[in-house]
């Protein structure tokens, strides 16, 4: 929801935050990922994404949004890949462009179950999260927070 909301935000803003690349990536794509890649590259560039073509149905990254898990290395051109099948998804739904290229750099740049974080990082994510504006909701529309009534945990743990 954090990525989300960002993501949104960024596409109205004029400076965008990008780390290079030591290394640039070669990013072979089949046909119809060359296509979308290339419809989504306006706002994949304003997302702080930096690449060009490079020969036919390849692309050179050569930056990645600063700050994310692109840029702290944990993804690599296979994640690139997801953000392009996730968005080939949402065209299906009919979904609005700046949305659907939200959605999907939302889902594949944020923190996965095991990542191990810090109790201060912990923090700081509860603390942007209630600072969105629908903190209960991931952009797909499944619950980000649930309520488990102190009777069902008891339940739970044979306490009742």
């Amino acid at each position: 929801r954090i990525l989300y909301e960002q993501a949104l935000d960024s596409f109205s803003q004029q400076e965008v935050a990008t780390q290079s690349l030591l290394f640039p990536l070669v990013l072979e794509l089949s046909a119809e990922d060359y296509e979308t890649a290339m419809e989504m590259t306006p706002f994949l560039l304003k997302l702080g994404f930096a690449f060009k073509p490079f020969g036919r149905f390849t692309l050179l990254m050569e930056g990645v949004p600063a700050g994310s898990r692109f840029a702290k290395g944990t993804q690599d051109e296979k994640s690139f890949l997801k953000i392009i099948d996730e968005y080939k998804r949402g065209k299906r739904e009919k979904l609005e462009i700046r949305d659907n290229v939200a959605r999907s750099f939302a889902c594949h740049a944020a923190v996965r179950s095991g990542d191990r974080l810090t109790p201060d990082s912990m923090n700081a994510l509860i603390d942007q999260l209630f600072a969105t504006k629908s903190p209960y909701f991931c952009p797909h529309g499944r619950p980000v927070i649930i309520n488990i009534p102190i009777e069902e945990l008891d339940k739970r743990f044979g306490r009742i």
